[in-house]
């Protein structure tokens, strides 16, 4: 069964070894983003709730991906509500 979990202390370290081609920015450059977002959405008063999130991706309890999420309120998007979006994927089945 495959699952998506906060990046967390127990699943870190096999998430930072997850490998990302060229084309994707790497694990833990990504991390630093998320971090980075979050500490300006708070530095600024601003809802972290737009910042982007880390995930791991599980195939069981196998750390198997990891991804990238943003929530946004939809209006740039003429969206009824919130929408998400997913700005980065790395697998390694």
């Amino acid at each position: 069964m495959i699952s998506v979990q906060a990046v967390s202390g127990e699943n870190f370290e096999a998430v930072l070894r997850l490998r990302a081609s060229s084309f994707v920015a790497p694990v833990d450059y990504s991390l630093a983003q998320a971090y980075l977002s979050l500490q300006s959405a708070i530095t600024k008063g601003t809802d972290p709730k737009w910042c982007e999130r880390p995930f791991a991706v599980l195939s069981g309890d196998e750390v198997v991906g990891f991804c990238m999420m943003a929530f946004e309120d939809g209006e740039d998007l003429d969206a009824q509500g919130e929408i998400f979006w997913i700005s980065r994927v790395i697998f390694s089945w």
